[in-house]
Order: structure tokens, then C-alpha cells, then sequence
């Protein structure tokens, strides 16, 4: 969608990623994507790292996933206001609200909740910046993140169907959840897209003799 104003969300920003993947791959033919990506992080990033946007009370993981934009052009950039924007997406992850189960609410507003979708947003950004930004926390991370994934496919994982349901309420009272499983109706395959993709991305990231 055509914006005049950059928005901290995950849609534009995957987008972007894509884009610099192709710069990192073919940087001399694609600097004009290098120069759109830079615009971005300057007009998001204050100079004392505030993020245009967003708001760490909200603790909604779908404003986590920007950070892995941010977080590349830190270093090809090592813009200092970059490296706070993504400190601060890092606290908010210390301190994201959590089932009992483990893994992290979507967001504060969905109390209990989990989303499949939460898992690609929050974990692999915090993985890629744990060994530059927390190098001492980042073997409790990996921890972390192979157990919320872990958590999340016990939860959601439908045996009757082979698929994996959209989300998860931990408390089993909302309108969508089995009263028994707690599982939502649907299997979104965009949801199973995006778990796919954060495995593949916590994998990357997990140290090689990771157990």
C-alpha cells in the first residue's frame, strides 16, 4: 500500500527486508535500494534513538519485527541512534507479558494469547541482536526462543488435521478458543508461513552445537 508516511509495522518492513537482501547481495547495481532503506531508519530513528510510532507499553510483537531493518542497517551504518532503537526493542522483549506456558502474548490487549505470527515478529530479532547488543544473555535467549517455539507447537499443533491452528488462548474463555484445547478454529496458512519462517531464523541464528 502507497503511503506518504513511513509506518512502524511488520508489513512494510519485511518488504524491506527483502529489498536489502537483494542490495547485500547485488550492493554496485542496487544502491538506490540502500538510499530508500537509509530514509526509512532516518525518519523513524530520532537522534536519541526514539522510534517514530511506537510505544513499548503497547507490548505488541508485530512492532518488534521493524527492529530487524534497523538492526541491519546499524551495521552497514553504525548509526549510534540505531543501536538505541533497537536496545529498546530488546527491552521490551525482557519484559513482554508471557502465558504460563511460556511463549509471549501477542500483545498486552490480547491477554493469554498466543499467535503463531508472534513467534516471527519477536524471536528472530531478538536472536540476530543478542550477540552484538546482549552477549551475555544471549545463551538464555536461545534457551528461550527453542522453548517458546517448542511451547507454541504443543499448543497449537492440530493431530486431527496435520496443521498448525492460528492462535492460542491460554485461559480458554474467548469467543474463538475450544473450550478444551484452547486452540482457534482456523489454520491460517499465511501464520504457518511465518512459524515456518521463524524456525528457519532461530535456527540461523542458534549457535552451531546447539543441542
Amino acid at each position: 500500500t502507497r503511503t506518504s508516511t513511513p509506518k512502524w509495522n511488520y508489513d512494510g518492513a519485511i518488504e524491506l527486508e527483502a529489498m536489502l537482501d537483494t542490495y547485500e547481495r547485488y550492493p554496485a547495481a542496487n544502491e538506490a535500494i540502500k538510499k530508500y532503506a537509509d530514509r526509512f531508519a532516518e525518519f523513524m530513528i530520532a537522534d536519541d534513538g526514539g522510534i517514530y510510532g511506537y510505544k513499548m507499553e503497547d507490548y505488541t510483537l508485530d512492532r518488534v519485527r521493524p527492529g530487524m531493518v534497523i538492526l541491519r542497517l546499524y551495521r552497514l551504518n553504525r548509526r549510534q541512534q540505531d543501536s538505541l532503537a533497537v536496545e529498546t526493542l530488546l527491552d521490551q522483549m525482557d519484559t513482554h507479558p508471557r502465558t504460563k506456558a511460556g511463549p509471549w502474548w501477542h500483545k498486552l490487549l490480547y491477554h493469554d494469547q498466543v499467535w503463531l505470527d508472534g513467534l516471527y515478529m519477536g524471536l528472530p530479532v531478538r536472536m540476530a541482536a543478542a550477540r552484538q547488543f546482549r552477549p551475555a544473555e544471549a545463551a538464555d535467549y536461545c534457551r528461550d526462543a527453542v522453548r517458546q517455539l517448542a511451547a507454541t507447537d504443543s499448543c497449537t499443533y492440530d493431530s486431527a488435521t496435520d496443521l498448525w491452528r492460528h492462535g492460542w488462548d491460554e485461559s480458554r474463555t474467548l469467543f474463538w478458543a475450544d473450550k478444551t484445547t484452547g486452540r482457534s478454529q482456523h489454520a491460517w496458512g499465511r501464520a504457518m508461513g511465518w512459524y515456518a519462517m521463524a524456525l528457519m531464523e532461530v535456527l540461523d541464528e542458534l549457535p552451531a552445537d546447539d543441542e
